[in-house]
């Protein structure tokens, strides 16, 4: 079900060797008739190298559920650069991590449903090319720099950005010049909905971006809600739309005066340069960053610049004070909502203490209580809060913080990020996050991990999957007899009439029988699932009550 798995490494800097692993010029091939679950498995590890690998299968409509899957891996040297992954459910999947993404190219198969799916993760994402796949690139909670991406996609948006997503799609531009850490992606294709589609309480932060939309047959360049911290106008600035001028159509954002003039025209003189920095990333790579003159300065901008400057010359104070003054002297800026993950990210990156995850802990708090800062804000420093708190191992904590967050926002995208992040942390031991778990623990994990991701995906409207139970509206029963070969009993009982939906996944969260879709009435039931015509192994059932998927089951078949 992996190909390699890399869990609990993290080798100091300070260590004679302070590189946990590199995978370099492999290849992972799934040969099999049925999908696997990982390609690459990272848990809690960092000074990672993924370099120059390729990830396929045999077969266009099997691969693997994700190429790429990384968790909870703090900010520091996991670096994902020029591999090849095809014919993945999901490219790269990556949950509370800030990796350096570079140069890869991912394309999706007839069951591909994210390019790059992102929950409260950071880091930089630039020169990578994503195609067909339902999104192309899909957030929570998650505002990376994005430079020099393809975004083609001919299925549903391109980029998807929810629940307090705010990614960097626009140079820095400081002391007269700007420094290209963010802008100029690509959006092309022909999505069915739009090229960025975003929640109310997420945006493309991509005023004076130079990023360029050339769409086809699709609906909107931008469809969302305005933010209400930006007031009326939305400000897309000197960005190509594909033709010039635009179509003011093609923008439907609700509330909002879209600004988008002046526009770029694509003739690439915005994005000349004639000078550059390099910055090491570990593993003796530099990251180039390309500048240019300008003469458009900004105070917010100039104290980024400051503060990730010294970030990445590993002066962690400096860039922490420079990245806190952002957020309470320009609460307004589009920079203030990044700059939050970015102190998190310096804290893991210089090892901080439990003592200073405490005051961190509380400084987020603050925030999330704060009524002068807008709802992204406070949410994303609501859920730091809780990230600070799981640094002082306090996991247990976490988990009721994530579940009452859950139990608060049902079926929307904050309810099913604190969902997956509650499901994470569960599998892990009390003292340490997933330290001492055990192989068919982890596995149990993913498998519930990838039956949420792949609800998600399904985009009813609604973020609607849970392993929650309400023994007040219905029971979902141990099948019997369990293992079994090849026939089994499942049974359920409900307290009134409602609407059913039995279904039973494979190991890897793709459905393999419907064995209710109907209003059933109150009372016991009981159902016959025959596995014939399927291989060994473990299964699960779920039953999904009124629109909401309440219960998931265990089950082995052994032939």
């Amino acid at each position: 079900m992996y190909g390699i798995m890399i869990s609990d490494r993290y080798d100091p800097e300070e260590s004679p060797d302070p590189y946990s692993a590199e995978i370099s010029e492999c290849s992972f091939v799934n040969q099999t008739s049925y999908v696997l679950n990982n390609a690459v498995y990272l848990q809690n590890s960092a000074h990672v190298l993924l370099k120059d690998n390729t990830i396929t299968s045999n077969n266009l409509s099997v691969g693997f559920t994700h190429g790429i899957y990384t968790e909870y891996c703090p900010g520091e040297m996991l670096n994902i650069i020029n591999n090849s992954i095809s014919n993945c459910n999901n490219g790269m999947t990556v949950i509370q991590s800030s990796p350096y993404i570079a140069f890869n190219t991912l394309n999706g198969n007839s069951y591909g449903e994210s390019g790059m799916f992102l929950d409260n993760s950071n880091g930089t994402i630039k020169y990578n090319v994503i195609s067909d796949f339902y999104n192309s690139y899909y957030s929570f909670y998650s505002s990376p720099d994005l430079l020099k991406n393809t975004f083609d996609n001919s299925c549903d948006d391109n980029v998807y950005l929810s629940s307090s997503s705010v990614p960097v799609m626009h140079p820095l531009q400081s002391g007269g010049s700007v420094y290209w850490y963010a802008g100029d992606n690509h959006v092309t294709g022909s999505p069915y909905d739009a090229g960025i589609l975003f929640d109310e309480d997420a945006y493309p932060d991509m005023n004076y971006g130079y990023n360029r939309f050339t769409l086809t047959g699709s609906n909107y360049y931008l469809n969302g809600v305005n933010p209400s911290a930006s007031g009326r106008e939305f400000y897309v600035y000197g960005n190509y739309w594909g033709q010039t001028p635009p179509d003011s159509l093609m923008f439907n954002i609700t509330g909002a005066d879209v600004k988008f003039n002046p526009y770029d025209n694509n003739s690439q003189s915005a994005r000349l340069t004639n000078t550059f920095d390099k910055t090491d990333i570990g593993f003796g790579l530099m990251d180039t960053v390309h500048i240019l003159e300008s003469d458009n300065p900004n105070s917010a901008q100039e104290l980024y610049l400051l503060a990730y400057q010294s970030e990445f010359n590993r002066e962690y104070e400096a860039a922490i004070g420079y990245y806190k003054e952002i957020v309470s002297d320009y609460k307004d800026s589009s920079s203030a909502s990044s700059c939050l993950a970015r102190i998190f990210n310096c804290y893991e990156k210089k090892q901080a203490t439990v003592t200073e995850y405490s005051l961190l802990e509380s400084y987020y708090s603050a925030l999330a209580g704060d009524t002068a800062h807008s709802v992204i804000i406070r949410n994303i420093s609501e859920d730091l809060a809780i990230q600070s708190n799981i640094k002082q191992g306090n996991i247990e904590e976490a988990i009721s913080d994530y579940d009452e967050i859950y139990t608060i926002n049902t079926n929307t995208p904050k309810g099913f990020h604190a969902l997956i992040n509650k499901e994470i942390l569960s599998a892990g031991s009390k003292d340490n996050l997933n330290s001492g778990s055990t192989f068919e623990e982890i596995e149990f994990k993913q498998i519930k991990i990838n039956a949420l991701l792949k609800g998600l995906n399904a985009r009813d409207g609604n973020a609607n999957i849970s392993t929650n139970s309400n023994p007040l509206s219905f029971d979902l029963l141990q099948n019997y007899p369990n293992p079994f070969n090849p026939r089994t009993i499942i049974n359920y009982e409900l307290r009134i009439r409602n609407f059913v939906m039995l279904k039973v996944y494979d190991i890897t969260g793709r459905e393999v029988a419907t064995l209710v879709n109907d209003i059933m009435p109150a009372g016991k039931h009981a159902v016959e699932f025959n596995a014939n015509g399927l291989s060994s192994g473990i299964y699960f059932y779920s039953l999904n009550v009124d629109g909401k998927q309440l219960g998931v089951k265990r089950m082995a078949l052994v032939k």
